[in-house]
């Protein structure tokens, strides 16, 4: 958990510094595969950053340039709970800015780019 938010920190930080667009665009682009507790706690987390952290600490960046990512390859997040938990949960994430991508499997990742099965 340490590494995780220490590279979410690196990430903010070199992009205040970058004058590349598309490196700004890359550093802010955040991608967790995986819908289930931890996926779903981690996205939450890093909203929270982006709604509350970034505003105040970081005021060289607009928050809107943050993108969050949560990956699923099956029909709902938290698979393993209630149907009403998983709405509930997915609700939330909505409302707190995380875009969420069902059915959707990682086929590839190479350490900057994550390429899924799904052309969008």
């Amino acid at each position: 958990a340490l590494n995780i938010r220490s590279l979410i920190l690196e990430n903010l930080e070199q992009a205040v510094i970058t004058e590349d667009p598309e490196k700004r665009k890359m550093l802010l682009n955040f991608v967790i595969a995986g819908a289930g507790p931890t996926g779903v706690e981690l996205c939450g987390a890093i909203a929270e950053v982006r709604n509350h952290i970034v505003p105040r600490d970081f005021r060289d960046l607009d928050p809107n340039e943050m993108e969050i990512h949560l990956v699923e390859g099956l029909d709902r997040v938290l698979p393993p709970m209630s149907e009403k938990a998983s709405a509930k949960a997915e609700k939330f994430l909505k409302e707190l800015g995380v875009q969420i991508h069902l059915n959707t499997m990682v086929e590839e990742y190479d350490g900057l780019k994550v390429t899924t099965n799904q052309e969008d």
